[in-house]
């Protein structure tokens, strides 16, 4: 008896652990390219809230880099080879930035997801 409380208990809160976030529905695709002069960014992208943005893939061409991708004003441009994708929260904010020598020419992905209780 004890043992099946146990059970019982231990299926319970997986369970609850498992419906804890709701559930995403998909919604749209957000795709879009900029030329972005030297210097300067793309401009701020925010997450609306309800949604989960899905940033798939960021292809920048640039003459002279450092070019980078930001996320809630952080560059994770290093990281973005081997952290693709990136998984962006209501509210979070993501850019792109050109270097300060030369313009860049980017490419960026995203698919986004309504958030469901």
């Amino acid at each position: 008896m004890k043992k099946i409380f146990v059970l019982a208990a231990l299926l319970f809160a997986f369970n609850m652990a498992t419906h804890a976030q709701g559930n995403l529905q998909f919604n749209k695709v957000i795709s879009g390219a900029a030329n972005i002069g030297a210097n300067t960014s793309m401009g701020l992208m925010t997450v609306p809230i309800g949604k989960v943005w899905k940033l798939e893939a960021v292809n920048s061409f640039s003459s002279n880099n450092p070019s980078y991708i930001e996320i809630n004003g952080v560059d994770v441009s290093s990281q973005a080879a081997w952290c693709f994708p990136f998984w962006l929260s209501a509210g979070s904010t993501f850019d792109l930035v050109a270097s300060p020598y030369a313009p860049l020419q980017s490419q960026y992905s995203i698919i986004e997801y309504n958030i469901v209780p």
